[in-house]
């Protein structure tokens, strides 16, 4: 798995030089763009590092404003120029710092491909304050005497301004790790769309939502992991755990939060394994305790499902932490029951209250889990979340063969109004 480190960089030399080193690994490239404000000189023996590359199409960055969009993709595009293939692209800035070792990351990332890990939210209704972004006239990109004063006039004078393409925006966070593809889609979409560029230019801080909209809007949507998380866990040939998180606390970039939740939880199965401990009742306790005392963890809670496979008889063992209730569909008698856990949020308090289930499936009997992107909905009249009428969009797909892509075909792209959060949900079946 290769990596690419795209930093956007303008000062301090030293505090660079420090990144540079902690993201030095054998599969990882690091290119730096240099606000073109800055001089060069006391960055130039960076240029002697291995693997390190400034980008030579520079500009000068001013926060808030447009040019901050053409420095990255100016990066984007030497990037995917340079003959090298790389699987992801990590966008950062000069004052970040890893806080996982590069092993880590790279064999997360390799368990993890194609993705794009962006943190976004839909302007309306989850982020109604960044809509002037788009709907005003902003000329701070114009570097010009009285520019805020013509400013001021033109928004007066002309009625508000919408997204060209029928664009759905959204956006939250600057700074992403996406897939070399979904950089490609990002440039071919840009350079083939003027009058988006025309746009943009005239936006307030669009590198905060310009990338993720272009994604959203396109067939690499469901690339986007945002807070949900999955994990299957096979322990030996007779045990498997499936894990379904949701990170709550998207103001503090959910994703990122994301790999530190997944590290405790792998661990604490990984150990629960090694003792032949098999209540997920306690592993889910055990969880909790830790991500309770976390200093950075205790303030971001998460919701998880975890169920315990058993092959030999057929029985799932179910604990859940503030999760949605399941959706069991029995065949048999054509009917579907939803199992709700009395767990608490993950990290919200001590002691979590968790207890288990045990569930056996019949032939044809199937089995959801799912997060709480699934039941909500959004049109016209607002945000609501209805897990009813979920339950609804679900059942005509469960008496049809390959039940679960069509319901994918169905589900997703006519069950919704518009889509809120991540969308996650597992499907268990019996032959």
């Amino acid at each position: 798995m290769k990596l690419a480190h795209l930093i956007l960089a303008h000062s301090e030399p030293k505090q660079l030089e420090l990144l540079i080193t902690k993201l030095t690994y054998p599969d990882a490239t690091v290119y730096i763009h240099l606000d073109k404000k800055t001089s060069v000189e006391p960055f130039a023996y960076l240029m002697d590092f291995e693997n390190v590359f400034f980008i030579e199409d520079r500009v000068k960055v001013y926060w808030g404003s447009y040019n901050i969009v053409e420095a990255t993709l100016n990066g984007f595009k030497q990037i995917l120029s340079s003959g090298h293939k790389y699987d992801y692209i990590n966008l950062l800035s000069g004052q970040d710092y890893p806080l996982k070792s590069q092993q880590y990351i790279h064999s997360f990332l390799s368990q993890n491909p194609g993705k794009a890990f962006m943190n976004y939210r839909l302007f309306n209704p989850d982020w109604m304050e960044a809509l002037p972004r788009i709907q005003s006239y902003h000329f701070n990109n114009l570097q010009i005497p009285g520019r805020y004063t013509f400013q001021r006039i033109i928004n007066i004078l002309f009625p508000q301004r919408e997204l060209p393409n029928k664009l759905i925006p959204v956006g939250r966070s600057q700074w992403f790790t996406i897939s070399s593809d979904c950089v490609d889609h990002i440039l071919k979409y840009w350079d083939s769309n003027a009058g988006l560029r025309r746009f943009i230019k005239l936006t307030w801080a669009p590198d905060e939502f310009i990338f993720q909209t272009i994604l959203f809007n396109s067939e690499y949507k469901n690339r986007l992991v945002n807070g949900d998380f999955i994990d299957v866990i096979r322990v030996n040939d007779r045990y498997s755990f499936v894990v379904l998180g949701d990170v709550m606390g998207k103001k503090w970039m959910a994703w990122f939060f994301t790999f530190g939740f997944l590290s405790y939880i792998r661990s604490a199965l990984r150990f629960a394994a090694f003792d032949e401990e098999y209540s997920t009742a306690t592993i889910l306790q055990k969880v909790n305790s830790i991500i309770f005392y976390d200093e950075v963890l205790k303030d971001i809670l998460l919701s998880l499902s975890l169920l315990l496979i058993d092959s030999e008889t057929n029985k799932i063992v179910y604990s859940g932490a503030g999760d949605l209730p399941l959706l069991h569909y029995k065949a048999q008698t054509d009917s579907v029951i939803h199992i709700a856990s009395s767990g608490l949020l993950l990290g919200l308090f001590e002691q979590g209250n968790y207890t288990q289930q045990e569930l056996f499936l019949d032939k044809g009997d199937q089995l959801f889990i799912f997060t709480d992107g699934m039941i909500d909905f959004a049109n016209e009249a607002g945000k609501k979340s209805d897990y009813n009428l979920f339950t609804q969009l679900v059942q005509p797909y469960l008496t049809t063969q390959n039940a679960f892509s069509k319901m994918k075909e169905g589900l997703f792209t006519k069950g919704l109004n518009k889509q809120i959060d991540d969308q996650t949900i597992i499907n268990i079946y019996k032959n």
